[in-house]
């Protein structure tokens, strides 16, 4: 009759030590997923470009981010290509930088729950810069599984 009651005991408290690493991590990865369909530029990115001549906008259609540059001034013909050079080398750094800092900012279990987010609904971010009169400099998308910042940052919470 005791060897009934522990066992029972044992397995409730497993079943509630189970239940809520679940709960949490669910409810971690619903805050990450919330976070992401609702991104948009907050006021203090809009300081940071007040003064450059650019305008910026994004279209959030979760899982896919668009990412608009308009430059506003017209620019001389070997600015434009030495710009449009450098994004071109930067552009997967661009979009991938935002993992570099996520484990600094972050516990492990809502990194790990940003990792699991972004597998699951395989979240892409697009880059498309444009010249004062509609050229377009630059078009790229990344899908942030294939970064390598993600990859480390998915070794480190494993």
């Amino acid at each position: 009759m005791n060897v009934k009651f522990v066992v029972v005991g044992l397995l409730i408290i497993g079943g509630l030590f189970y239940g809520t690493e679940k709960y949490w991590q669910h409810e971690f990865e619903e805050t990450a997923r919330n976070g992401l369909k609702n991104f948009s530029y907050t006021p203090e990115m809009k300081d940071a470009m007040k003064d450059l001549p650019i305008k910026a906008d994004i279209l959030n259609q979760y899982p896919n981010l668009f990412f608009y540059v308009d430059f506003t001034q017209e620019l001389p013909a070997q600015a434009e290509a030495i710009i449009k050079t450098k994004l071109m080398e930067n552009s997967q750094r661009i979009a991938c930088q935002v993992f570099s800092r996520l484990p600094e900012k972050e516990d492990k279990d809502k990194a790990k729950a940003i990792v699991n987010v972004i597998e699951e609904d395989n979240v892409a971010m697009t880059y498309i810069v444009k010249a004062r009169f509609g050229k377009v400099l630059m078009e790229h998308k990344q899908v942030l599984t294939q970064c390598p910042e993600f990859q480390l940052l998915k070794q480190s919470v494993s």
